[in-house]
């Protein structure tokens, strides 16, 4: 349950959608936000005090850009 409110309210800041990534408390909830979403999203993360990492795919894979907030 506190997974799906999580979810929820992530929902409610703009992000399209999202996975659940790995498990315990190891995991990631992984979610996309069309770009021009994101800086309200980010906004909101803040606002709540809800830990993002931003990243990007390209054509080498995965990379993290700067560090968790």
């Amino acid at each position: 349950p506190e997974i799906d409110d999580l979810y929820e309210l992530l929902l409610s800041f703009g992000a399209t959608g999202g996975r659940l990534l790995g498990a315990g408390k190891g995991g990631y909830l992984l979610i996309f936000v069309e770009i021009e979403k994101q800086p309200h999203f980010i906004r909101s993360c803040q606002d709540k005090n809800i830990p993002y990492q931003r990243f990007k795919f390209d054509i080498s894979g995965a990379r993290i850009i700067g560090e968790s907030k």
